[in-house]
Formats: C-alpha cells, structure tokens, sequence
C-alpha cells in the first residue's frame, strides 16, 4: 500500500475518534504518557502481539497521534503528527489515566489500494511477465488519490446508519468527488526493465479494452 493510517490522520485529525466502529480495533486500555513512551500495562491485547507498527494511530486522551513503534507488550513511541515521516518525534500531550485505543483503517486503504493498481493496468496478484506493482516509479505521487479515495470508503459505511442527512454521506461525496478529481490528474510512472529510468506512463482514467 502506498499510504498508513497516520497519513488519513493527515487529512481528518478525528477521524480515529469519531467513526472509529468503522476499523478494526486492534487494542485499548489505560494508559499514561511520558515523553514519546505511552505505557499500557493491561492493554486488550499485548501491543507486540498486534500489528501496530510505525505509520499506525494511537487515540490517547481523545487526540490522535502516530505511532512510531512498539518496543514492549505494554509499551509504544508515539508523536505527534509529523510533516514527513523521516522527522523528529513531536512530544505528544503527557498524563496519566488515560483512556488509549488504536483503530485501523488499512482494510479499507487496502481496497482503494487494489483499485488504484487495477485503474492503472496492474493486478494485485500479477502473473509472471505482466505489469508489477513493484515497477512502478513514482509511488509517493500515488499517495493522496489513496488516500481520498479511503476515506471516501470510510464516510460511506460510516453514514449508512445516519441516512441521506447524515453530515457523514456528505462528507463521503465530497471525498469521492476529490478522489475522482485526482485519478483524473495523477499519473503512474512505470520503469519496466529495471534500469531506473521511467519508460511507461499510465493515467488512471483511461479504460483500457481487451479484443476477445
């Protein structure tokens, strides 16, 4: 995939708050921050034990913050968010009694992701001698159509219950609406003989015909 939970925080700072039912929950508990170090000492599930990892999001005290890394079962380097995911640690907001909770979206990042790579002529599953994912040279310009079309996946299902007056379905227009906005501008590099050298270039609004 091209993008993490923490560049949807980017875009929506409550998302992992306020339609987290929507994820999938990977842990919670109690917890106290001190530092970037957020100990949970009974989490729902041993944070080494899940998939939480450097990009995912942790809502500690109803503000969400990237994770940086699990070093323990109980225990996390967080920050706040980053410009780049290359710079320093922000200190995150410190206490104690916390109420902690990291949610995933990357069940439905995985979806628009597979989507993406169709759009472009590119099966997830590529078979031997056709266009690979892993060919493709310009992956960080890919990074807000996947994004956009998430969190566009995200309001949808999270406005279901609300009806057509939910705020929610219009914020899943809106996001739908930029998500075809950017297919239609982004292109794929695609470097298909591993020189380094971009040698394809494919848009992402074209459909392409095969003659039967």
């Amino acid at each position: 995939m091209f993008i993490n939970d923490r560049d949807l925080l980017a875009h929506e700072p409550n998302l992992f708050r306020d339609v987290a039912w929507v994820g999938q929950r990977l842990t919670g508990g109690t917890s106290s921050v001190s530092g970037t170090t957020l100990t949970c000492v009974t989490p729902e599930i041993a944070l080494n034990q899940t998939p939480i990892g450097p990009g995912s999001v942790a809502v500690v005290g109803g503000a969400g913050y990237e994770v940086l890394g699990v070093t323990s079962a109980t225990q996390m380097t967080i920050s706040r968010l980053r410009v780049r995911e290359e710079d320093a640690a922000i200190i995150p907001a410190q206490g104690t009694g916390l109420t902690m909770s990291v949610v995933s979206f990357k069940p439905q990042i995985a979806i628009v992701h597979a989507q993406v790579l169709r759009l472009a002529g590119i099966e997830p599953d590529t078979p031997a001698g056709a266009a690979a994912e892993s060919q493709i040279a310009n992956t960080s310009a890919l990074r807000l159509v996947e994004a956009l079309g998430s969190l566009a996946l995200i309001f949808a299902a999270a406005s279901l219950a609300g009806g057509e007056a939910s705020p929610l379905r219009e914020r899943a227009k809106d996001y739908a609406k930029r998500y075809a906005q950017e297919r239609g501008r982004v292109c794929v590099e695609m470097d298909t003989d591993a020189d380094g050298v971009t040698d394809t270039i494919r848009s992402l609004n074209v459909f392409r015909l095969v003659r039967g």
